[in-house]
Parts: C-alpha cells; structure tokens; sequence
C-alpha cells in the first residue's frame, strides 16, 4: 500500500480548471447551414429542417450558433469568413451543411442555392470547396474541429457536362486523402454514395444526429456510431455513414444528466446532506485542498479517510493460490435464446426483461443540477469531476476522471451515499508499459465497474480500442483488500470490458469484445482470478443482469438469455 505521491489531490473545495475537452465549459461555436431553393437545380426537401433541428440540439447543448439557411455563394462564404474569424484559440468548433454536394478530380465542393455550372470547370468558382472550409479551420487554432455534411442527394449537376465524370453516372462526396490535426469529418454516407432525403421533415442522418448529440455523458465518436447503425437500419443499409478523423483526445456533447450552463458547481466535502448552500469554491471560507499523502478532514463525525495510491500493477496475470480450491464450485451457463437487437434500443431491454438501470444520473459538474445522489458526494475533485456512480445493497461507488471515457479514481460510501468509506487512486491501472506509436491517447485503461464482497474490492480497468494498441494488456479484473489496498489478484488480460461483471457464488461473470476481436462471455474464480470456462458470443458483452438464475447479457448486436447453474 503507498499513500503518497498522489497525482491529484482529492476532494477538495478549491476546483481547479478541468482540463480542455473534458466538459462543457470550453468555448463551443457551430455554423449551421441548410440549403433548400436551388435556383438552377433540383431543389431539396429537407436541409433546412435539418439545419434547424441540428441548430436546436446544439444550443441546447452549449454551443453558440449560427444558422444560416438558403444561402447564395456570397452569403456562404461571408458566413464561413465570419464564423472562422470569430473563434477563439483552443475552442470547439462545428460545421454542419446540408443541401447538394459535388465531387470533382477528387476535391469536394458544397454548392449553393445560386450556382450555375454548365460546365465541370466552374465549379470552384460558383462552390465552396471543403478543402478552403478545412484549411481555415485549421488557421484558427481550435482544438477539435468538427466537419459534418448530409449532402450528396442526387448530384443533378455532372449529368449534364461534356466527356467528364459524368460519364459514370455516380453522386457522392470523396473521402479526403488528408486534413489537419484536430479535424474529425463526418459524412452522412459512404464515399461515393448518395444519401437519402427521407420520408419525414427531417433526413434519416439529420434526424438521428439530432436526437443522439442530447445523450448525456457520450463521447462525441460513440455519438456517431450509435447514428450510423440508425441511418443504417432505416434505410435497409442503402445508406452507410462514415467519419474520418485525426482527433486523439476526447469530447462530449452532452457532459451530464442535465443539460449544460455556466455557473460553477458549490461543492461540500464529506458532509452530511442538507439544504444549505455550500461555499463558492476558492471563496475565502473554503477549506483547503487536500495535500499529496493526507487524509480527508473528519467533517461527519467519522474517522478520516485514507488515500489509497496503488501500486504499478502486473500486465500478465498474477493469480492467488486458493487453499479450498477443490471445495468451490462456479456457475455453468447454458444458453436459452439469442434475438438480435436495434442496437439502440437498450431502455427496451431494460424493461422488458424487468431490469433496473444500472447507473445513477451524476451531479452535473457546470450546471450544478444534483442528478440521483445527494448533496454531500461531490460534483468534482480536484481537477477531476464525477463521470460515474452505481450501487448495490451494501455499499455506493462514486468514480471521478478528467472526462466521461476516464475514471482513475474510485470512491467507496455507505448505500445511501450519506458516507465516504474508501478511496483508492487506479492512475497507476491506466496505461500498459508498452502500446503502439500513434495510439498513446487511446489507451487510457478506466475504472469500469467495481463491487465489495466480504471485504474484497473487485474491480474492471479496459480502455476503448483495440487490444493490440495496448498489445494485449488489457481489461483485467483485480482483487483488492479493501482496508489496506493489498492486491490479491490480478486475472489474465482481455476478460472484462464491458459496463458490468457479476459475482455467483465462488464465480465472477464477466465477457470481453470489441469490434473485429474474438467476444466471449467468462466465468474467473472470485479467490484465485483463474478463467474457469468461456462462451462464445456473437458480439461484445456490454451489460449482464441476473434475475433469479437466468442471466441476462446484452452484446452490441444481439441479446441472450442463459440459465446459470
């Protein structure tokens, strides 16, 4: 056990910034245009809805926005000028388009209401060329720009020019052979490829996007993943979005349960609920942060809570040696029924199956809006801010990180949250000594889901790529004494990435996978952390739930049942 040389310090009153892209309190500017009355074209149905509906979404989550709709060149590129001047070094920036869309010679061009092009060479003069719109985002400075275009209907334009591309008859945009640091393009579909106007007011991409940027606590990538397996279901596959990116950090659209503002978060510490304002963080009353190597102050008439800073864990299994091996006996899972699922539609699942959600809604670290748990657990912790919270009958878990897809840090309270009983700081469970060049910011192993059982804390570290980025050394399941932070075990890599894992008996059920990786459901000896046995699944395991002795798994594509004996 080592309790100093803390990273962080740990709930203290005094917040310290949180570090960029990790909230909603870094600068968010959005140009939002829609392009419906084409004067010498097809006109379109739905992008000014669109806009309109992605113009809505984002201001409610924070961004300042700019919509502009039926725009002519000159108004689109004063609008592009404007809104580029205007950002400030370091901010977020986003540009949505939707209306027709060009490709020419491999370079991309979105077309406004006026152009007129009889022939191909026009086009960069009556256009703007998506290169012009990248390299002036790129000139500005910003951290993260984010490109997004639901174009490329029907191209009515190259049908009708001599001897070109015309020829082939195809629409569609081309996927750009390279573009900045910092620039994530997210293109409604597949290279190539037109899209589709829809049935309804809306596109299907500009109504799934709308909807998915509210998600609370989504990283900005998922947000578009969980849109391209909608558009791609409501279409019947005709149309398969697409992203490309060269972004490495993290970003959310939504960072809490309530959506977010402006006003900092009071904070108490440790103490007992109530009604009464707490102090302004950095105000003269606030009590100082905590120091590398102390204890939290006694401020419920409890004893101090110690720190606990771990150890550099093992990267190979370190199983224990169990002296009642030959006595345990483990749970044996048969299959009952596997049905594919929509992806999407977990709260379905949920309640059909009469299953409780798992997670709590946390305090909102900039709105101050309280979520589920009460007043005294802390919204942030040093320059931290509570990502996580769950429950079972004996004790509540509250896990802080810099942002929702990091957690290093692992609180431990009474059921109720009334009381802080434990901390420990995993940031030595983060990253593998060896990983591959270019994926460093990838690899960020979090705290998943943890539990206490007869003294023991059982918890998950896995991060959100491939295994071979970390080259294997991956989503562990570790045994820890709670009352001195001693490791008990450590199971072998690759078992357990998903939101949650279940202790039966002598077993721990838990399942690993990820995209083209082999996905399997395991069962680990709870006093050893030896694999007992594995299940194939068809997909990664994100969710299991027991009910009596039917075990509930919910895997990316499709959900079991299984009969646990």
């Amino acid at each position: 056990m080592k309790t100093s040389s803390l990273r962080l310090p740990l709930f203290c009153l005094a917040c310290v910034a949180i570090p960029f892209l990790s909230s909603a309190e870094e600068a968010r500017h959005a140009l939002v245009i829609g392009n419906n009355a084409y004067l010498h074209a097809r006109p379109l149905d739905n992008p000014t809805n669109d806009a309109k509906s992605i113009a809505t979404s984002l201001d409610q989550v924070g961004f300042e926005v700019t919509l502009r709709t039926d725009t002519d060149l000159k108004s689109m590129k004063g609008a592009v000028r404007e809104f580029i001047q205007k950002l400030p070094k370091g901010s977020v920036a986003l540009v949505f388009y939707a209306g027709h869309g060009v490709q020419v010679k491999g370079q991309n061009y979105l077309i406004p209401i006026d152009a007129e092009m009889a022939e191909e060479y026009e086009v960069p003069d009556e256009t703007l060329s998506m290169d012009t719109l990248m390299r002036g985002l790129e000139q500005a400075g910003t951290a993260l720009n984010i490109l997004i275009l639901d174009c490329c209907r029907d191209d009515p334009y190259s049908r009708s020019w001599r001897g070109t591309r015309s020829a082939t008859g195809t629409g569609g945009l081309n996927m750009p052979s390279d573009m900045p640091q910092g620039m994530f393009i997210a293109f409604s579909t597949s290279p190539g490829r037109t899209a589709e106007d829809g049935d309804g007011v809306n596109s299907p991409y500009s109504a799934a996007l709308a909807k998915e940027i509210l998600a609370p606590g989504m990283d900005f990538e998922k947000v578009f993943k969980n849109v391209g397996a909608q558009v791609a279901k409501s279409t019947g596959g005709l149309q398969e979005p697409w992203v490309n990116t060269k972004f490495y950090g993290n970003f959310v659209f939504n960072a809490g349960p309530e959506l977010p503002g402006t006003t900092p978060v009071p904070m108490t510490n440790n103490a007992p609920a109530s009604n009464s304002p707490a102090t302004v963080p950095g105000s003269p009353s606030a009590p100082a942060p905590i120091s590398p190597g102390t204890t939290t102050p006694d401020r419920s008439n409890t004893a101090p809570i110690e720190v606990i800073v771990m150890e550099e864990p093992p990267f190979a299994a370190k199983p224990a040696v169990d002296p009642l091996a030959k006595t345990r006996k483990f749970p044996v899972l048969k299959q009952i029924s596997a049905k594919a699922n929509d992806i999407i539609d977990q709260q379905k699942w949920l309640s059909e199956n009469g299953i409780e959600p798992l997670f709590l809604a946390v305090p909102n670290a900039i709105s101050g809006a309280p979520g589920d748990l009460p007043p005294n657990v802390p919204a942030r912790a040093g320059d931290m801010i509570l990502v996580r919270a769950f429950r079972d009958d004996e004790t509540g878990y509250a896990i802080y990180g810099e942002d929702f897809s990091a957690g290093p840090f692992l609180t431990l309270w009474t059921p109720d949250f009334g009381n802080l009983v434990g901390q420990f700081d995993f940031s030595p469970y983060r990253n593998a000594p060896k990983v591959v060049a270019g994926d460093e910011n990838y690899v960020d192993q979090a705290t998943r889901y943890a539990t206490v059982v007869d003294g023991v804390l059982y918890v998950s570290h896995a991060h959100n790529t491939y295994a071979k980025s970390s080259m294997g050394m991956n989503a562990y399941l570790t045994a820890v004494e709670v009352a001195t932070g001693k490791l008990l075990w450590r199971s072998a890599p690759l078992v357990s990435n998903g939101e949650s894992f279940i202790i039966k008996g002598d077993g721990i059920i838990c399942g690993y996978g990820f995209t083209d990786e082999q996905d399997y459901l395991y069962v680990l000896d709870r006093h050893t952390g030896k694999t007992v046995s594995k299940t194939l699944v068809k997909s990664g395991p994100e969710r299991l739930a027991l009910i009596g002795d039917i075990l509930h798994v919910r895997t990316y594509n499709t959900d079991y049942q299984f009969r646990v004996n």
